[in-house]
């Protein structure tokens, strides 16, 4: 049996013989992740559970205040784990799940584990993960400012890979240049790194607002060329734009995709 989370109050103090050792909760967390997510119950059920059981974990560190190599490990593992989450269930109507509760959930993993890289790397120790995760902490503000956070963090995370290409895609949505915004989403999919796809996971929700920005821009330029797309057949004798083109530069999976999108649009008049 797993620890549940128990909200702390003056009528229930945490016992400092129920709290769990770092290696016991990287041990409770190894399992839900491995065994508990893989299962075959339907994700919200999974998610319900594994959020309560992570709550609790987190509230055992915060108890001892742990900072080493175990507790970022952990964090790391929650913190992908909401990543997930936010994406899987986006759509989901069951009132048991509150997207704007896992973000804090989330929010709740990311910066206390962006503290503990800072003070890692003061004692002398880099984590490997870093630049993924605070890849992640730009990709989550792209409706925000991140200058004052950036001018904290270390050269050597500043300048990697994953980090520059999250502030590439920050500048490019910042100022809706919808091009470069695409070109460099693309680059996750030619990544072989695993988390590519949670990276992906973040930036869904404002896919279909650059989308549309992108194609009010072309219509502009291209003389209402989307609506020949799906109007072929009526008056508008406009040049036809294949779909296989809006595929590409708009980033969707698949030509039926684009399609869909099209058919969702209103025309501009």
């Amino acid at each position: 049996m797993i620890k549940k989370y128990i909200r702390s109050t003056s009528d229930t103090a945490i016992v400092p013989e129920d709290v769990r050792p770092p290696p016991v909760l990287r041990k409770t967390m190894q399992y839900l992740i491995g065994e508990i997510l893989d299962s075959e119950y339907p994700f919200l059920e999974i998610y319900l559970f594994i959020r309560d059981r992570a709550r609790a974990i987190r509230q055992d560190f915060i108890y001892q205040q742990t900072c080493d190599a175990t507790s970022v490990e952990v964090y790391e593992q929650m913190a992908r784990f909401h990543i997930l989450a936010h994406h899987l269930l986006c759509d989901e109507k069951n009132t048991l799940y509150d997207a704007h509760q896992n973000m804090e959930q989330l929010t709740n993993c990311l910066i206390p584990l962006l503290e503990m890289y800072d003070e890692l790397r003061w004692q002398g120790n880099t984590c490997l993960n870093e630049s993924e995760f605070r890849s992640y902490f730009i990709l989550l503000h792209l409706n925000g400012s991140i200058s004052a956070e950036l001018s904290q963090w270390h050269p050597d995370i500043i300048h990697s890979p994953d980090v520059q290409l999250a502030i590439q895609i920050w500048t490019s949505f910042d100022c809706k240049n919808w091009t470069k915004f695409f070109s460099r989403v693309s680059q996750f999919e030619f990544k072989l790194k695993p988390h590519s796809y949670l990276s992906l996971c973040l930036l869904a929700p404002y896919l279909h607002s650059m989308r549309c920005h992108a194609i009010h821009c072309m219509n502009k330029s291209h003389v209402s060329f989307i609506f020949q797309l799906e109007f072929e057949s009526s008056q508008r004798k406009e040049e036809i734009y294949p779909f296989i083109h809006l595929q590409k530069i708009l980033n969707f999976e698949n030509e039926e995709e684009s399609k869909i999108f099209c058919d969702s649009l209103e025309p501009e008049s």
